[in-house]
């Protein structure tokens, strides 16, 4: 089991770098097919131009990543995660690779439960990428600890009813952070809800980076 996460973890990282290299500024992780990517056959094809970073709403009181990238595991605490996947199993880091930073993913000791993981994205772009079309799905929600933020999935609009979603919050005019829940099996139960702890413990990463850990 702990394998399986860790290898399905890798995969959506390897394809979140991948989006994030082929498409520069386009915002978050999981772009379908948004912002310069190919036009399929007969169709028109539209070059989408992003604005420069400088043009980005300015973030108050931004945040450095430099806790997160040299410790990522340290961003949330067994007792943050224990109520919405129970017991840790492990924490296993991954170290930083193109255009996403270092990133942590907890496996619990339940298989039935979700697992989570929290990605460092040096690269996001600012404000101005949330909600970008070319997205699965993705949906503006507000501030999370005074920071603009969304939530996102790569299984489309309906993820998040099956669980996957996460929520990103941008801490400063290029950076963001990306709390990330996956559940397999129904009988997790935020399976249905999984972006309610993501936002439950976004405002915790954001306690860390403020904290300095």
């Amino acid at each position: 089991l702990q394998a399986d996460r860790r290898r399905q973890h890798d995969e959506v990282l390897s394809v979140r770098r991948i989006q994030l290299a082929s498409v520069v500024g386009c915002g978050l992780v999981f772009l379908a097919a948004g912002c310069g990517s190919s036009t399929p056959s007969g169709s028109t094809s539209t070059t989408t131009t992003s604005a420069p970073t400088s043009s980005a709403p300015a973030v108050p009181n931004p945040l450095s990543l430099a806790k997160l990238t040299s410790n990522p595991c340290a961003a949330l605490t067994a007792a943050q995660l224990e109520p919405y996947i129970g017991a840790i199993r492990v924490s296993l880091p991954s170290a930083a690779d193109g255009s996403t930073g270092p990133s942590c993913l907890y496996d619990p000791v339940d298989g039935n439960q979700g697992s989570v993981s929290v990605t460092a994205l040096p690269n996001f772009g600012g404000p101005a990428n949330l909600g970008q079309p070319g997205l699965e799905w993705s949906q503006k929600i507000g501030d999370v600890a005074g920071y603009p933020a969304e939530n996102a999935s790569a299984a489309g609009p309906k993820g998040p009813q099956a669980g996957d979603c996460a929520t990103v919050v941008v801490i400063s005019d290029q950076a963001a952070v990306h709390i990330y829940v996956q559940a397999a099996e129904p009988d997790y139960k935020y399976y249905t809800n999984a972006c309610a702890p993501a936002n439950a413990l976004a405002p915790d990463v954001i306690a860390f980076l403020k904290s300095g850990g």
